[in-house]
C-alpha cells in the first residue's frame, strides 16, 4: 500500500484517547510529518513504503529511564507493553479493551516464555524478540481518508493493524450492531481503500467465571495472511518463520 486510497487521498489512524481525530491529525499529525516519523502516541500516518506497525516499533511507547531501569526481563517488557496499551485507552471501551488484552496473551502464548533476568533482552531470534515482533494493536481507532474536516471519511473501529501491506479493522457486535449508516460508511470506506483493507466483524465470546476471553481466530488469520515481503503477523527478518499460524 502507498498509504494512499484508490482515489490518492491520505491515509491515517488516530487511536487511543482520541475524541475528535480532526484535531488530532492537526497536531500530533503535523508533528509526525515534520520529523518524517509515522507512528505517535495517538496517531498513525500510512505514507509511501510505511512498514508494519509491531509492538517493536518507536513511537507508541514511552518510557522514563528511572521506570526502564526495572525493566530487567522481558516478563516484565511484556508487562510495561500491556499496561501501556490499556492504559491508553478510553475506561468505556470494553470490547476493544478485551480484544487487545485477548491479542497479547494469544500473542505470548504462540511465541513462548519470555527472556529471564540475565539473558539478552531482544536477541533476534528469542522469544522475547518475536512477542514484540507482533503487530501492534492500535485501540479504539478512527481510520481517516483524506482531509476530515471537507471530503475525508472517518470511520470508527474497536481494533485496528497496520501490516505494511493493508488496514486490517475489527468491529464487535458481529452484524446486528452496525446501523444502516454504520454500512454505508464502511461500504464507502471499501470502495475508497479497495483491497487495501480487510474488515473483520466478531462477536467476542462470553467468557466463564474465571476464564480470560479468546481472541478471535478469523482476526487471527487475517493477520497472518500478510502477502509477502510484509511479513505477517510476527515474521520479520532475521527471525526463524518456524511459529505456529
Amino acid at each position: 500500500m502507498d498509504g494512499r486510497g484508490e482515489d490518492g487521498a491520505s491515509v491515517a489512524i488516530a487511536f487511543g484517547r482520541v475524541g475528535d481525530a480532526a484535531m488530532a491529525l492537526a497536531a500530533e499529525g503535523a508533528d509526525l510529518r515534520r520529523r518524517g516519523a509515522a507512528l505517535g502516541r495517538q496517531v498513525a500516518l500510512l505514507a509511501p513504503a510505511t512498514p508494519a506497525f509491531r509492538l517493536s516499533s518507536s513511537g507508541w511507547l514511552d518510557i522514563a529511564p528511572a521506570r526502564a531501569l526495572r525493566l530487567v526481563d522481558g516478563a516484565a517488557l511484556r508487562e510495561e507493553a500491556r499496561r501501556a496499551l490499556l492504559g491508553a485507552m478510553p475506561p468505556f471501551a470494553g470490547f476493544a479493551r478485551r480484544l487487545v488484552a485477548a491479542y497479547l496473551d494469544e500473542l505470548g502464548t504462540r511465541t513462548g516464555p519470555p527472556a529471564g533476568a540475565g539473558e539478552r533482552i531482544g536477541a533476534v531470534g528469542h522469544a522475547s524478540d518475536r512477542f514484540f515482533a507482533g503487530l501492534l494493536p492500535l485501540a479504539p481507532a478512527q481510520l481517516v481518508v483524506g482531509a476530515p474536516a471537507s471530503t475525508g471519511l472517518t470511520v470508527p473501529f474497536d481494533l485496528v493493524f497496520w501490516d505494511g501491506a493493508r488496514v486490517v479493522g475489527v468491529l464487535g457486535g458481529g452484524e446486528a450492531a452496525l446501523t444502516p449508516g454504520r454500512r454505508r460508511a464502511l461500504d464507502r470506506l471499501k470502495e475508497r481503500l479497495g483491497d487495501r483493507i480487510e474488515i473483520a466483524e466478531v462477536v467476542a465470546p462470553p467468557a466463564a467465571p474465571g476464564e480470560p476471553v479468546r481472541f478471535p481466530h478469523s482476526v487471527w488469520r487475517a493477520l497472518d495472511r500478510a502477502p509477502r515481503p510484509y511479513g505477517g503477523l510476527y515474521r520479520t527478518a532475521g527471525i526463524p518463520d518456524d511459529l505456529p499460524g
